[in-house]
């Protein structure tokens, strides 16, 4: 279900990825796990359930917003979780993807001119199944030295696409680190 690999980066780490098999076994299981989320949380009342899902985003923002300052290049775009991403989906009636919904791209950024537009699901990055704003941040670091990374993703009902995405160093790039804020969005 899984692999393991040294973490290019640092290491003392090691790097686990699910395999095919895996990502299709967490496909498969994610339904009944929300629906059981629901029951369990049926337990709460409306101002219950909201503090509770603020405190629990407060804290994976923390965990998986934060990256060393100046450690990527300003893509130019507000990200969402997959989590989201498939809710969104849903709720208008589009096909459901699990990946990164972009919900903002600044004008002139490298996102926009990669052709990245609002409303798209970011699939993979490079070799990478982007399911958290992690795997980008690892996609990012693993394709900084080639200075592009590959981007699949849909839009709308329309086919996968495919755009490269500029991760070069620029002049005009301020090092502004990726920020999140308590709504989990993230701006890369």
């Amino acid at each position: 279900m899984v692999t393991r690999s040294p973490d290019p980066g640092d290491k003392r780490n090691t790097r686990v990825e699910l395999t095919t098999a895996g990502r299709e076994l967490f496909d498969r299981v994610t339904p009944a796990h929300l629906s059981i989320e629901d029951r369990l949380l049926t337990a709460l009342d409306p101002e219950q359930r909201e503090a509770l899902e603020s405190i629990l985003r407060r804290l994976l923002v923390s965990f998986e917003g934060s990256v060393p300052d100046d450690e990527f290049p300003r893509l130019g775009m507000v990200l969402a979780p997959a989590h989201i991403a498939v809710q969104m989906r849903r709720a208008v009636g589009l096909p459901e993807f699990t990946g990164l919904l972009v919900r903002g791209v600044e004008p002139g950024s490298r996102a926009e001119s990669a052709g990245i537009r609002t409303g798209d699901v970011l699939l993979r990055a490079g070799d990478s199944d982007l399911r958290s704003i992690a795997a980008l941040h690892a996609a990012l670091g693993a394709a900084a030295e080639a200075g592009a990374l590959h981007i699949s993703l849909v839009r709308g009902v329309d086919a996968q696409h495919d755009v490269t995405l500029d991760v070069g160093p620029h002049i005009a790039d301020t090092g502004s680190a990726p920020t999140s804020n308590i709504s989990g969005t993230h701006l890369i």
